[in-house]
């Protein structure tokens, strides 16, 4: 009985990153995709636009900072703030200045 746990353990222990890592990938592209979509909607026509592409264009804004060199690398972190705003759904500058962009809570 002792050596069939163990042998669970290890195949647990050997199975949970693979399987948070598939986890972390999937919630990153439906993040990347729910976020990124509104735009490209507004500036592509409905024919050119395809799920899965707000996803490719939040990799571009990410890979930009290590495509790019000097000081215009770090222009490319600005693709960040975006970014962490639509997955947290919680913007500190709107907060400074007062701006509220939630729907009020019908009772």
């Amino acid at each position: 009985m002792r050596k069939i746990w163990n042998t669970m353990l290890k195949g647990l222990v050997a199975l949970l990153p693979i399987g948070l890592t598939l986890y972390l990938v999937y919630w990153l592209a439906v993040a990347g995709e729910r976020l990124f979509s509104p735009v490209l909607k507004l500036l592509l026509p409905a024919s050119a636009y395809w799920p899965g592409l707000g996803l490719l264009a939040g990799l571009a804004v990410l890979s930009l900072f290590f495509v790019l060199e000097g000081n215009a690398r770090y222009w490319a972190l600005v693709g960040f703030v975006p970014l962490f705003t639509g997955l947290f759904r919680y913007c500190p500058a709107y907060s400074l200045v007062g701006l509220n962009t939630c729907p009020m809570k019908r009772g």
